[in-house]
């Protein structure tokens, strides 16, 4: 009897750790749709392509949220002092900024966003 019930016992402990395990396996992957999702409402806002927003080699991207706000450097792209493109949008009250210069011109947008308060939003890949 007790043999029995030793092994119902382990039977029942090795199935528990496996439900458990698969629990934790399915809560971490539901965490990482929602971070998705979240990463991906944002960038929305910009309207544009998601696979335009990286993977260039003469081209620098500055793909985030900022605080503050970006018009010395629209001013700077505008007036044609930095050859670029910028697109921003506002996701639930927050300024999304995608801003694609020369590489050359990296050092001083990445100073200007900094002051801006940017925080840089990594892509999501095969999104496919």
């Amino acid at each position: 009897m007790r043999s029995e019930l030793d092994n119902s016992l382990n039977d029942a402990v090795e199935k528990l750790l496996q439900k458990s395990s698969q629990l934790e396996s399915i809560t971490n992957s539901l965490s990482d749709v929602r971070e998705k999702k979240e990463i991906l409402d944002l960038l929305s806002s910009l309207e544009i392509d998601i696979d335009l927003l990286s993977g260039y080699s003469s081209l620098s991207s500055f793909i985030g949220t900022i605080s503050g706000n970006i018009l010395q450097i629209e001013s700077e792209i505008d007036n044609g002092e930095i050859p670029g493109i910028y697109y921003h949008g506002t996701s639930n009250g927050i300024k999304v900024v995608a801003i694609f210069v020369r590489n050359e011109h990296s050092n001083s947008v990445q100073s200007s966003l900094n002051q801006s308060g940017f925080q840089a939003i990594n892509v999501p890949e095969n999104m496919v």
